[in-house]
């Protein structure tokens, strides 16, 4: 298969962003939408279009799903967008907590001890680069989530140049896809995580009981919670930061010379 594109993207690097507003509007590729991952391989060697662009988040799993997919496809052109790590998982936690998990930000993250939910070493993102450098015949075109943010029609025309698309900018809806929660909500959604199993856990063997688990219990829950906050008293929810100003510098400078590889690579790239 020739000129086959693989955005293989991490969460909270706009990659919804991209799947809904940008890949199905670039001319002159066949994208392939995310809710038919499974079929991939078989949409890939059954297709007679070319060029392809598939994409993907994969978070922690990305080295195993790409070693897997370069067995069968190793000449892939892959495509990652990454982010500055303590604006990342500042997002990340957010999300977390939105969804009940119920950990403070040092639970989450514990850069001195490295005891919390996301491992240090996950935030080494340069890691990433070298995981598609080592299973893929190309190297990676690496774009920023700032760019994205700060000047969308730059960052989308690079994405078009690279895979050889074409693309009118004035056709796309450049708003974000996902709205956000504001502290106070998360503040409440934290409490309740603490003490309900608001997750989106599967404890049952049978997948009927969970997605009726899932809509019948966690969601109205959940949702209940965050939109019931707006109604509370600010004198009710607690004054001290959701997230520590200190922990994220913290994080911003325990990744710095990792940062400025990322940024390093991606400039090169791109020249």
């Amino acid at each position: 298969m020739n000129n086959l594109y693989f955005h293989v993207g991490i969460s909270k690097t706009g990659s919804t962003f991209l799947q809904h507003n940008v890949f199905p509007k670039l001319q002159g590729i066949h994208y392939f939408p995310t809710n038919q991952f499974k079929k991939y391989k078989s949409l890939v060697q059954n297709s007679s279009d070319s060029p392809i662009l598939l994409s993907r988040e994969f978070d922690r799993q990305m080295e195993r799903e790409v070693k897997k997919w370069a067995t069968d496809f190793p000449d892939t052109k892959s495509i990652l967008v990454l982010r500055r790590q303590d604006g990342w998982i500042a997002s990340q936690y957010r999300r977390f907590t939105k969804n009940g998990f119920g950990l403070t930000f040092k639970e989450f993250i514990d850069i001195e001890n490295d005891k919390g939910y996301w491992e240090r070493d996950n935030l080494n993102f340069y890691n990433y680069i070298e995981i598609l450098e080592r299973y893929f015949d190309h190297k990676p075109l690496v774009l920023m989530y700032d760019e994205l943010r700060n000047s969308p029609e730059q960052f989308i025309q690079k994405l078009a140049n690279y895979t050889n698309s074409t693309v009118d900018i004035n056709e796309m809806d450049l708003s974000s896809v996902h709205s956000s929660y504001n502290e106070k909500q998360l503040k409440v959604m934290l409490r309740a995580g603490k003490k309900l199993n608001i997750t989106n856990a599967k404890p049952f063997k049978s997948s009927l009981l969970n997605t009726i688990r899932r809509y019948a219990y966690v969601y109205p829950l959940r949702y209940g919670t965050l939109y019931g906050a707006l109604l509370l008293p600010d004198s009710m929810v607690s004054k001290s930061p959701l997230i520590p100003v200190e922990a994220l510098e913290e994080i911003k400078e325990y990744y710095a010379d990792d940062w400025q590889k990322c940024l390093n690579y991606a400039q090169k790239m791109t020249l």
